[in-house]
């Protein structure tokens, strides 16, 4: 058995310091709270005015605290556009997530407490809103100001009814890839549907405690994109080729669950199959204007560069009503002063000011994917690749500017943002406006 030495009068000494000077140090930090959080209101404004042009400076001056926050309520508030958000895969290892703002190009380091989000982020929301679930339980939180919906029991996971599923057995786990809401988060009726690797799609609402997650399509089918759109639920098949809308009822428990679908062929684009590291996640789902839009990386011939074509579901010329059965669909040949932003689990359409600075322009597509591409690899547009010094933390990028083999008057141009390692998972995040 190891023997353990007494404590000498110096070490005995050198912990009291220790423990005091920690205990000072975190007083210390306490009274430099309340100073800030005491400043007057119109020195607050007065900063905060001189940051209108500097969307990441706004954005920690807000993230000081409520009191700030509450000081500026009244100023008119900036729209903001989406930030790349860089999430560590390791482990056990730095928590520290990386946020670059395309508008100025500065970099936020976000740094949860421990256990507040899980290591894999697989939906979000507008606001700053992301959703967990490896490791397990789901975990809804605002990465900006830390809030944290807290899930009951019955929603902090996900169980199957199938056997073999063994209601979260960890033998058959049921692998999430994308979690979607009609509404806020916040709100109880907000329905969340998760897109699953092998148990279809699951549905729940957060103001149903007792009603548990509902499941559709066990085993039976897969979906390589869902999204919401006027609070109705639509996905397109793994296979690209149909978009299903499904209907949507709530059952006794006053829980969501889906009792039908209408299918949709997808026939306006002619795809070709190719060794492209994104297609993958080349079909995407996104709520353009009000109206179910599908972005589709497609190619003219084999070997030419690949593109985006964006369909939008229009209404019905003699009903009026925008339905799946009449298979009405519309290209979109321009977005106008938008631009969109696509990637594997959140996808959005936002307005792009005339007097934008920064990498983003109107009129243009980013997309963001978590493979790690080689240098060879078919992309659309122009490249973004993305490296973390491990040295410093620092966030290092390069824009590869490519040439189109053919200039199609109906492209959309885009940008494309990959990771040069496979260490982090990316995704845009479009923060509140501030």
């Amino acid at each position: 058995m190891p023997i353990r030495m007494a404590a000498t009068g110096d070490e005995r000494r050198n912990k009291l310091l220790r423990r005091t000077g920690s205990a000072q140090a975190t007083m210390a930090r306490q009274r430099q709270r309340r100073s800030f959080s005491m400043l007057a209101d119109d020195i607050l404004v007065t900063i905060y005015r001189l940051l209108g042009d500097y969307p990441s400076s706004r954005a920690r001056f807000a993230a000081v605290c409520r009191s700030w926050r509450a000081a500026v309520a009244s100023e008119p508030r900036v729209p903001v556009l989406p930030w790349l958000l860089l999430s560590p895969r390791e482990v056990g290892g730095d928590r520290t997530r990386l946020a670059r703002c395309l508008e100025d190009g500065a970099v936020m380091r976000i740094c949860p407490r421990p256990g507040v989000v899980g290591r894999r982020l697989v939906g979000g929301y507008d606001g700053c809103w992301v959703i967990s679930c490896h490791p397990p339980p789901i975990r809804i939180v605002n990465l900006f100001s830390g809030a944290e919906l807290a899930l009951p029991e019955k929603l902090s996971k996900i169980a199957c009814p199938r056997r073999d599923h063994g209601r979260g057995d960890t033998r058959c786990p049921i692998v999430v890839s994308k979690v979607v809401f009609s509404e806020p988060p916040t709100s109880d009726g907000c329905i969340m549907a998760a897109m699953t690797e092998n148990c279809g799609i699951a549905l729940c609402r957060v103001g149903c405690p007792e009603g548990g997650w509902t499941i559709h399509g066990c085993q039976v089918e897969s979906f390589r994109d869902i999204a919401f759109c006027n609070g109705e639920l639509y996905g397109v098949t793994r296979d690209g080729h149909k978009v299903v809308k499904f209907d949507i009822t709530l059952n006794k428990k006053r829980a969501p669950m889906i009792t039908g679908d209408t299918r949709v062929a997808l026939q306006m684009v002619s795809r070709h199959k190719s060794r492209n590291s994104c297609k993958e996640y080349s079909v995407y789902l996104v709520d353009l204007h009000g109206k179910l839009a599908i972005a589709m990386m497609t190619w003219w011939l084999l070997g030419t560069e690949p593109f985006f074509k964006v369909y939008q579901l229009v209404d019905n010329e003699t009903s009026g009503t925008t339905t799946c059965c009449n298979n009405k669909w519309e290209e979109v040949t321009s977005l106008g002063d938008h631009a969109l932003f696509l990637g594997q689990i959140f996808s959005k359409v936002v307005h792009v000011p005339m007097d934008m600075c920064g990498d983003v322009e109107r009129n243009r597509i980013y997309y963001s994917n978590n493979s790690c591409r080689s240098l060879n690899a078919e992309v659309h547009g122009d490249a973004v690749k993305l490296t973390i010094s491990y040295e410093n933390g620092d966030l290092k990028y390069e824009r590869e500017k490519r040439t189109s083999i053919a200039d199609y008057d109906e492209k959309i141009t885009s940008v494309g943002y990959f990771m040069k390692c496979g260490r982090h998972d990316i995704m845009w995040l479009l923060p509140p406006d501030i």
